[in-house]
């Protein structure tokens, strides 16, 4: 990089004519010396001191009576630009002017388009970033809105290039400021420049990818890091992720909800076993949404003797309730039937989710597990008569910390006592029911209004009184509701939009079903070792999941 610079005299003409055309070169011995310029003004002398330094070594210091520094860009002669120069295209000489820019280590902005009668633009100017000034406003503290401290790197700048329009043969350059008024980018810091730091088609389907999986930009930067081999490789910032991850969520905003609509239409469209159905209120606003694919509809048929139906999750921007249609497959773990969005927990909107759900799946289970909540007990009567309803123990028992004395809480031998009989399938009905009166006895609950309700509610809960149900047993020792809880929060988030939703929803029905898949593989190709040789064992391992052999 070429460097000249101007020191003037900025107190007198006089001076100013002493110094006018001085011109002094600069040698590499001289880098290390340092120059007095004494000047005179009024009788008094002003001492100057300025110090050159190392990177100097290739430029001019000139001294004249402008009092400017001009920064003269070095680059590859095929890259200058130069009075005269044609392109065919505007966007070329453009294009030409920006490739020098990032190769020398400066910004560019578009600026002045002058155009003929007929439209045609007949003069471009290309500027410098630096050019202009910033606009300022003082407003002596008239404002308690308290405002962000920004930089400004405009000064006055001149550097640019104006393209002409030259007919047939495209533009020229018709002017070429090379000079600037600042100091040019680094080697070592050009990456950083605007024009270096571009978010191409790769990068925005990683983005995307990443947050379908919920991976927040900035995480998904680093995982770019250390694809590329380094931050230098990637090609853009931290802030550019962030950025397009923004522009992505407000291109959705205020049509996100009828994009999640347009997309569930369009796969009914392709397959009509896509069940896919919602409700409107008389503002013409979203009130329900219940969708179901056809590998739901058949993990139905397969593992549906027990449903968990949960109302608990806020998973958008909207506060809809997320209440998906869960049970357990034959390795033990979750599987979906079906899930809907819900603008409210109103016995209305349940009963008409349950009821999409038992026409998607053409009858109902055996049982149902759901919290307590009275308006969607009501529900369940009313859509499904014929299913044994059992409200969700992981719900209740998740608040019986919280409702013992401080005394209490923390004891071990309430806690061990209280889920033994619980949480046990083994036990009887008559056992229960006079073990829980010696407990509560025993630690003076017997009179507390809570564990009372509980009490008088036991048939809607306790595993016991469920023994005469096929496969009620599913949910004795592991709640399936924490099981789904932890799994879809790993995949959701509050703040999502429903395109955003949609897609986090549908990567985690591919990691369900991938896992089940592979628990399969492993069923068809492994063999579990005996410690016993009984035929009836080798029997049962051809029969049961490997999951489910070694935990009977």
């Amino acid at each position: 990089m070429e460097q000249s610079s101007w020191l003037p005299n900025p107190y007198t003409t006089g001076c100013m004519n002493e110094t006018k055309d001085f011109k002094l070169g600069v040698t590499n011995y001289e880098l290390y010396q340092s120059i007095d310029l004494f000047v005179r003004q009024e009788n008094s002398v002003k001492l100057f001191f300025i110090q050159s330094s190392l990177h100097c070594a290739s430029s001019n210091l000139e001294i004249s009576p402008v009092f400017s520094k001009f920064y003269t860009p070095e680059c590859e002669p095929s890259l200058k630009p130069e009075l005269g120069k044609t392109f065919p295209t505007l966007d070329d000489g453009i294009t030409f002017y920006k490739v020098y820019a990032s190769s020398c280590g400066f910004d560019t902005r578009l600026s002045t388009t002058k155009r003929s009668k007929d439209g045609t633009i007949i003069w471009k100017d290309v500027l410098c970033s630096y050019e202009g000034v910033k606009n300022t406003s003082v407003d002596f503290g008239k404002s308690s809105k308290k405002k962000r401290r920004r930089v400004s790197k405009r000064n006055c700048c001149m550097a640019r290039i104006g393209l002409k329009y030259i007919g047939c043969d495209g533009y020229s350059v018709g002017l070429f400021e090379e000079r600037h008024s600042h100091s040019l980018v680094t080697d070592k810091h050009k990456e950083f420049i605007n024009l270096n730091r571009n978010i191409d088609h790769s990068h925005q389907m990683f983005i995307l990818n990443c947050a379908r999986v919920n991976i927040r930009p900035v995480t998904t930067f680093r995982l770019v890091k250390e694809v590329v081999g380094g931050y230098s490789n990637i090609g853009c910032t931290a802030v550019d992720f962030k950025n397009f991850s923004r522009d992505l969520k407000a291109y959705a905003v205020g049509v996100d909800m009828q994009m999640m609509l347009d997309k569930m239409s369009k796969r009914h469209e392709l397959c009509s076993a896509f069940t896919f159905d919602y409700e409107v209120n008389k503002d013409d606003q979203l009130r329900c949404v219940f969708c179901a694919d056809p590998i739901s509809r058949r993990n139905f048929s397969l593992f549906g003797d027990v449903v968990l139906f949960d109302a608990t999750y806020r998973t958008n921007r909207y506060s809809m309730i997320f209440t998906p249609f869960t049970g357990k497959d034959n390795h033990g773990k979750l599987v979906t039937f079906g899930a809907a969005l819900m603008s409210g927990e109103d016995a209305e909107s349940y009963s008409w989710v349950l009821q999409k759900f038992k026409d998607c799946i053409g009858g109902s289970p055996s049982l149902i597990i759901t919290d307590q909540d009275l308006r969607l007990k009501v529900a369940v009567r009313q859509v499904l008569p014929d299913t044994r309803h059992r409200l969700c123990m992981w719900h209740i028992m998740f608040k019986v910390p919280d409702k013992l004395p401080m005394h209490i809480r923390k004891n071990e031998t309430f806690r061990k006592r209280l889920n033994s009989i619980v949480w046990s399938n083994c036990i009887n009905i008559t056992d229960f029911e006079v073990i829980w009166q010696e407990i509560m006895v025993e630690f003076g609950l017997a009179d507390d209004s809570w564990f009372k309700s509980l009490y008088d509610i036991r048939e809607d809960w306790v595993p016991t009184y469920f023994r005469d149900l096929p496969m009620s047993g599913l949910c004795r020792t592991t709640s399936i509701s924490e099981s789904v809880n932890s799994f879809y929060s790993r995949f959701l988030r509050s703040k999502s939009n429903l395109v955003e939703f949609l897609m986090n929803f549908d990567s985690a029905l591919d990691t369900q079903r991938h896992a089940h898949a592979y628990l399969d593989s492993v069923d068809e190709s492994s063999i579990p070792q005996l410690k016993t040789p009984f035929t009836f064992k080798k029997h049962a391992a051809t029969v049961y999941t490997r999951n489910k052999f070694y935990e009977v």
